[in-house]
């Protein structure tokens, strides 16, 4: 959106896990003409997750990065105590960082395919646009 196509200004995704529950959203600011053009690219990208599997390289550098931001976590005595505590609130104990590791590293690219298509799908998602009124 932002280095290819010049579309926004900045994008940025996040996801809020619970126990029962997650909240996944993607966040762009861009000029009010742009905005159709820029949800259009998103949601080809979210049709690739569903349908294209990850290529080993990828799932791989992934993996890695999903465990270097958990281990760079643990370094903030807050960050890490906060993980401690949604540890103990959603599956009631504590995993050491490679019990989270292994765990990562068993996720295959075909799993995330199948995920996706269960909760990434298009007439799933809702949006709120925060327009200028001229």
């Amino acid at each position: 959106l932002r280095e290819k196509h010049g579309l926004v200004y900045s994008v940025e995704s996040n996801f809020n896990s619970f126990s029962d529950t997650g909240n996944f959203s993607i966040y762009f600011g861009t000029d009010k003409k742009k905005v159709s053009k820029a949800k259009q690219l998103i949601f080809k990208e979210i049709r690739k997750i569903r349908e294209e599997k990850l290529s080993e390289v990828q799932l791989s550098k992934l993996k890695d990065q999903i465990c270097g931001n958990l281990a760079m976590a643990e370094e903030s005595n807050t960050s890490f105590m906060q993980m401690m505590g949604k540890s103990i609130i959603d599956i009631g104990k504590i995993e050491s960082l490679n019990e989270v590791f292994e765990q990562i590293n068993r996720v295959t690219n075909v799993k995330i395919c199948d995920i996706a298509n269960q909760y990434l799908q298009d007439n799933q998602f809702n949006s709120l646009s925060y327009l200028p009124s001229k």
